[in-house]
Formats: structure tokens, C-alpha cells, sequence
């Protein structure tokens, strides 16, 4: 099975390149795949929210730029939604050559890590060229699969996100080749891709389809990644879910499939959400609680509009956000899957402005 390595970093990093060169790499080593986040916002929004878990991240860095603000607000996001391992790759080292310019370098990264959080010790720091030195990547490699496997929640009750929702017919048609053959003989059906949050999945498995109206229940047919089908999918695995259900079950991407009984869609929440300065989100943040201001909710892969009908900071209603934590009333555009302890991201005019936890379901 496949995991997921984010690969972050400023622009100019050299991000791109060393994704490449790490999939290359591993396309031929190793179990796992490297994610790109080429766009910060979708970056912010992915990691918060969860539609995205890596297993852990490596953050690109330009030895001409060293630690910035935006690789500092990289590393802050990934503490915020819990990826809990980080390997530093320290592009273009050509241009340190000095052994003592690299060890203040890596002490300036790794005293990054200890400010959020990050046990400096275990985070390991390579120095290389992701264009011009390929033993340098697979030092980098070497370095991730060092890591300690991260803990996952096999135990608890299934639940995972729809990232991705196809129509697979009887013969297998309107699908990719490998998905046709894999999963055609099991058909018809519909199949929805996402990532396991927690618990196990196997085939014959009845599921709940959540933020559908009223909740269906539908059955697990197959398990399918990339050119192999599965007999058991656990958390942490991105998985395509061939479910005996038709259209008419009303599957849309932003709902999930939970074992049913273990989560309820709702529209109205209170959180606590960290608001961005000015300068993290690059515009001075407004954000009015006039119990119409309609601000965009990022739900686990679920993207909706929403009023702030109340905002606090220390017990106190305010009218408008500042940044820094405040308490916030929420009531949804529609029903969603929610859960205490839920992450969700904050959007305004099209821009990420905070991201939040949900502490308590409202009717």
C-alpha cells in the first residue's frame, strides 16, 4: 500500500524539482509517493482539513534563502493538522560550501522544528542539489523511510472523506483501463476515492453515505489502488471504494462513507479558530459577525458557505476578527459529517484567513 509524503516549501525552493526526483526515486525503492503542493493556499487547505494525510513532509529550502516566513508558516500549518514527522531538504547546497555556513544552516532549521513542536533531534536535515545530485535524494529518501511508522487509527469506527466520486458500470466503461479490469467483473456500482481517516475497510463492509438526505447505507464491493486491488484497506490509505450503490444514492464528493451509526451530519457548530495576520494571509483580514457575513468552510474535502453568527475573543462578543484565536458560531449552507475535535479550514474573498477545531455540535 501507498503512503503519502507532502513535499512543501517557499516558491523557488526548488520544490518541484526535488518531487520529481524523489518520485523517480521511489518509483523504484519504495512503497510510498510524494504530493507536490505547487499552490500554499491549497496547501493550507488540504493539510487542515485532512483531505490530505501524509505520513510526513519534506520541506524543501534554497540554501541562497535559508528559513524564511513562508517555510515558517509551512512548518506552523503542518504542526496545526497534525503530520507529525518533518524532513528538511536543503536545495541548491552547492552554493554552501563552507562547513561552517551548513551547520548554521541546519541549526537555524532545526531550531524551526523545536518552535513548533518538532522533537529537533529525530527530524533529519540533507544537504544536496534535487537537479544535480542524485545521491543526495536518495540520501533524502533513506532519511524518510528512517522515520518511525506515524500512528494511525485502526481501531476506531471507519470513516473516509470522498475525494472523488465515478459511475462504474457493469462492463467497466467510463472508467480508466486498470480501474475496468480491476473492479468491471464486480460491477456496476460507484466508486469513491479518498483517504481512510481512521478504522479498517474490507470487502462486504456496509457503509453509511453521510451529508447525503436522508443517510443511505450501501455495501463494499472492492478495494482498488493503482493497478492492485485490496483485501483490507486500514487509515491512512488513499483508496478507490467500489460501492454497490447508483446514482440515486446520491454520492457527491465532500460526503463520507462511516460505519453507520458512528457520525451524523449537522449545519450548526461552535469552534475556536486561529485567524492569520494581515501579512500571513496578504490582506488586511475583515471578518465582521453580522450574523449574515457568509464566510467558506473547508470541512474534510467538503467546501461549503456558512454564517458566522457569533464571534468571541476571551468570553467577549467582538464585531469583527482580529487575529489570533477567537470563538466562533457557525451555521452551515448545509449538513455535513461533523465531529468534536474536527479541523476545518477559514476562507474569505477567496483567500485562507484561519483555520479552526469544532468543540461543540449545535441542533
Amino acid at each position: 500500500m501507498q503512503s503519502t509524503i507532502g513535499v512543501i516549501g517557499p516558491a523557488g525552493s526548488g520544490k518541484t524539482t526535488l518531487a520529481a526526483a524523489v518520485a523517480a526515486t521511489v518509483g523504484r525503492l519504495r512503497a510510498w509517493a510524494p504530493f507536490n503542493w505547487a499552490d500554499p493556499a491549497s496547501y493550507a487547505s488540504d493539510v487542515v482539513t485532512g483531505r490530505v494525510q501524509p505520513a510526513c513532509c519534506i520541506l524543501v529550502l534554497s540554501a541562497a534563502d535559508g528559513v524564511t516566513r513562508e517555510a515558517e508558516e509551512h512548518v506552523r500549518l503542518a504542526r496545526e493538522a497534525g503530520i507529525p514527522q518533518v524532513v528538511v531538504f536543503v536545495n541548491k547546497a552547492d552554493l554552501l560550501d563552507d562547513p561552517e555556513l551548513r551547520d548554521v544552516t541546519r541549526e537555524e532549521v532545526r531550531e524551526l522544528l523545536r518552535r513548533h513542536g518538532y522533537a529537533r533531534a529525530r527530524m533529519p536535515v540533507v544537504f544536496g542539489s534535487a537537479l544535480k545530485d542524485e545521491a543526495s535524494v536518495e540520501e533524502l529518501v533513506a532519511a524518510v523511510d528512517g522515520l518511525p511508522a506515524p500512528a494511525r487509527d485502526v481501531d476506531g469506527p471507519f470513516l473516509m472523506s470522498a475525494q472523488d466520486v465515478f459511475a462504474v458500470s457493469r462492463h467497466g466503461a467510463g472508467v480508466v483501463p486498470w480501474v475496468k479490469d480491476l473492479l468491471g467483473p464486480l460491477g456496476p456500482g460507484t466508486l469513491v476515492v479518498g483517504c481512510i481517516e481512521r478504522g479498517v475497510a474490507v470487502p462486504g463492509q456496509y457503509v453509511e453515505i453521510v451529508g447525503s438526505v436522508p443517510a443511505r447505507t450501501a455495501r463494499i464491493l472492492g478495494l482498488v489502488q493503482p493497478h492492485e486491488r485490496l483485501e483490507r484497506a486500514g487509515a491512512g490509505t488513499h483508496v478507490g471504494v467500489l460501492l454497490d450503490a447508483g446514482p440515486q444514492a446520491g454520492l457527491a464528493w465532500g460526503q463520507v462513507l462511516a460505519e453507520p451509526g458512528s457520525v451524523t451530519a449537522h449545519t450548526a457548530f461552535e469552534g475556536l479558530v486561529s485567524f492569520m495576520t494581515a501579512e500571513e494571509c496578504d490582506r488586511p483580514l475583515v471578518f465582521p459577525s453580522t450574523g449574515t457575513r457568509v464566510g467558506q468552510f473547508h470541512i474534510r474535502t467538503e467546501s461549503l458557505s456558512g454564517n458566522v453568527t457569533g464571534l468571541r475573543r476571551d468570553g467577549v462578543d467582538v464585531e469583527n476578527a482580529a487575529a489570533g484565536v477567537h470563538s466562533v458560531t457557525v451555521r452551515l449552507a448545509r449538513p455535513v459529517a461533523l465531529e468534536e475535535g474536527l479541523r476545518f479550514s477559514v476562507r474569505e474573498g477567496g483567500q485562507a484567513v484561519g483555520s479552526g477545531v469544532v468543540t461543540a455540535i449545535l441542533p
